[in-house]
Order: C-alpha cells, then sequence, then structure tokens
C-alpha cells in the first residue's frame, strides 16, 4: 500500500485550506485624507474672489460731505472650473468565476468580509480611484482632454491663470514661491522664505506642509536631537466658503505607521508620495477642499432617504454587490473620508458582469495667497 506525501493531497488541500488574498500594493494616500470634503453643484465648480478695490479708513473732517462719486467698493471676480470625472478601468468577471469564488473558502479570492467577487473587485477599484486623485490633486492640470482636477503644482504659483483669474490683473491672485538649495535647508531659511511670507500676504499662518518623503526626511533630520515634535492626532480645520451656510464640524485624523508626521513651528509635516518631486508646500486648509458632485453629506438624512440616495448611486449593480460593500458605501458617505464613489453597472456580455467605479469632483483654491510652495534645489 502506497503512502500518500504531502505533495499527493496538495490539490486537495488547497481547496480545503485555500490561501488568503494579500496584496502587494503600496495604497497609501495622503493628501486625499487631510483636505477637506465638501459637496458640490451646478454646471461647473463656482467661486467668487474679492480683491482690493477700495481705500482704507482715513481721517475726515467733521463737516464732511460726500457725493455718488465719493461712493466706492472691492473688486469681485466670479470664476469657475470645469468638473472632473475620474474611474479606473471597468472591472468584470464571469459568472463560472463567481460561482467558483462563491463555492470555494469566502477568504480565499475575496477581500475578507466581501460577500462576492464583484463586490470584492468593486472595492478595489475604489482604492484605485483614491490613488488616481490623489496624484492629480498635485500633478493634474487645467486646460486638458478630458478635463482634470487643478493640482496644487498649478493652483499653488505666482504666475499663471487659475480659475479663470490672471494675477497680472489681480496681484493679490498669487501665492508665495522660492527656491533653496538643499545644502541651505535650516528651519530659519524656511521661516523667512516659505512661512513669513505667506502671513505677510494674507494675515494667516500655513496649517499644514506636504512635502516627497525624501524631502520629509531631510526636514526631520534638521533636529540635531532626539526631541522630535512628533503629531499622534491632526484637525482638519472646517473650510472658510461664504456662499454655503451649512454649518461643519472640524474632524480629527489620527495618524498611523506610514502617515506619521512632526511640526514646525507648531506645523505638521506630511510626507506623501505623490507630491511634487523636492517641493515643500505650505497649505492652509481653511481655504482648500475638495469638492464633490452629486452631494455627499447625508449625516442628517434619515435611514430610508440614506438607502435611496445609495440605490441611486449604485444603480442595478446593488444587489450583485451584496449588503457588506452597500454598508461600507453608507459608511463612507456619512463619514466621509476621501470621495465617495459611484458605482455604475455597466450590464451583461454573455457571461461578464461588469462594473465602472466612478466620481465627478475638482479641487478649489479659493486664497492663492494663503499658500506657497519652496522648491528645493541641488538634488
Amino acid at each position: 500500500m502506497a503512502v500518500n506525501s504531502s505533495a499527493d493531497i496538495a490539490a486537495a488541500l488547497s481547496l480545503l485550506y485555500p490561501r488568503p488574498l494579500t496584496s502587494q500594493i503600496n495604497w497609501s494616500n495622503v493628501l486625499i485624507h487631510l483636505i477637506p470634503l465638501l459637496p458640490g453643484a451646478g454646471k461647473s465648480c463656482n467661486m467668487t474672489a474679492q480683491f482690493t478695490g477700495k481705500a482704507n479708513a482715513a481721517a475726515v473732517a467733521e463737516t464732511a460731505v460726500y457725493a455718488l462719486s465719493d461712493t466706492d467698493h472691492e473688486i469681485e471676480v466670479g470664476a469657475n472650473l470645469a468638473w472632473a470625472n475620474y474611474s479606473p478601468p471597468p472591472s468584470a468577471v464571469t459568472g463560472v468565476a463567481e460561482a467558483v469564488a462563491a463555492s470555494t473558502n469566502p477568504n480565499a479570492s475575496l477581500l475578507p468580509g466581501l460577500p462576492s467577487l464583484l463586490a470584492s473587485r468593486a472595492r478595489t477599484d475604489y482604492g484605485r480611484l483614491l490613488r488616481g486623485i490623489n496624484g492629480q490633486l498635485f500633478a493634474g492640470q487645467a486646460a486638458q482632454t478630458p478635463m482634470q482636477i487643478v493640482g496644487l503644482a498649478q493652483s499653488v504659483d505666482s504666475t499663471g491663470s487659475y480659475f479663470g483669474i490672471d494675477p497680472s490683473t489681480y496681484t493679490e491672485w498669487v501665492s508665495t514661491e522660492a527656491s533653496l538649495a538643499y545644502t541651505d535647508l535650516s528651519f530659519n531659511k524656511l521661516e523667512t522664505d516659505l512661512l513669513t511670507p505667506i502671513y505677510t500676504a494674507c494675515g494667516m499662518a500655513p496649517t499644514a506642509l506636504v512635502c516627497p518623503p525624501n524631502i520629509w526626511a531631510m526636514l526631520k533630520a534638521l533636529y540635531t536631537s532626539n526631541a522630535v515634535p512628533y503629531v499622534r492626532e491632526f484637525t482638519v480645520p472646517s473650510p472658510m466658503r461664504a456662499d454655503d451656510p451649512t454649518p461643519r464640524q472640524s474632524r480629527t485624523v489620527k495618524l498611523d505607521a506610514g502617515m506619521d508626521t512632526f511640526s514646525i513651528n507648531g506645523i505638521p509635516v506630511f510626507r506623501d508620495r505623490d507630491c511634487t518631486a523636492n517641493t515643500i508646500y505650505a497649505l492652509n486648509l481653511n481655504h482648500l477642499w475638495l469638492e464633490q458632485v452629486p452631494r455627499t453629506e447625508l449625516a442628517t438624512q434619515s435611514d430610508a432617504d440614506i438607502a435611496r440616495i445609495l440605490r441611486s448611486l449604485v444603480g442595478s449593480a446593488a444587489d450583485r454587490l451584496g449588503s457588506k460593500v452597500f454598508e461600507e458605501i453608507r459608511d463612507s458617505i456619512l463619514n466621509p473620508v476621501g470621495v465617495v464613489p459611484t458605482f455604475r453597472d455597466l450590464g451583461r456580455t454573455g457571461d461578464h458582469d461588469s462594473i465602472l467605479t466612478t466620481c465627478t469632483v475638482q479641487m478649489v483654491n479659493n486664497r492663492r495667497n494663503a499658500h506657497g510652495k519652496l522648491a528645493i534645489t541641488g538634488l
């Protein structure tokens, strides 16, 4: 009688004890989790910028008399950007693949807790959506076809139009911009070349510094002792959008491994691998946010209304996505971090079910002089 070795029963064991899925993909995103998410509306992303047009108060005679020609006002300029639509390539699974996955250990081919192969693909596609948008928050450009998010490389700049407003006409519509050799990098130069000019321009200090990992390490190394002021929590402020009366609460982000940070002059410094190469951005998150259509703030809605809105977002794919993904979408809408995905059912072709994960967004920098950037040269 022959003895069965482990090799002889390997096929059977692989069915009984399949290997769990372990992703090797770097899914980390930073900036998309730092900037606030607000609801957008209308055929384009709109704002109004106000610039100096009126003189300051001056001493006047007690008997002064004014004519209509003496009146004056600040300059208000309407501005808009087109919405940008993002989606990774659609996912498709066959009925055979779905059946095989469902008949095996649920954790064999699926992400933990997801009820179907199609649902697991939709959840992974959401990760791809966040990855793509996070990169565009830095590198996206205006006047592209199709339209992109206008990223920090263009919106935080001392030249060039943004939101259709020309800084050569409206000189307050510029950001602080400077360059510095890496050998000269110091706390003092960071203060004099970046932070102080921003305060001088707008009267506010930045609330966050964002840079690539290599520059983050250089800034951290400026602390010559072990007393690095690490930051474990970060409060995302409520953005100052005067045209929206909806009260908002600031939210606190707890920083996990990979998103740890320290502070300089009380300002947290974040590393983001998508950040413009060798560039430090000084951002005021009161004046920078991401807008998304359709509306994402549903916290005040009833459960019935939330269910109805979710069905409209997910469409006919809802039944095949299953309740677990449905709950995840609901939670992400009630507690928005990043963006809220819309899943579009592309229908069935033969034995294939296809689904597209998408969203429509634009980033708004409504006060250009509240931000700045410092390019580190010689690297």
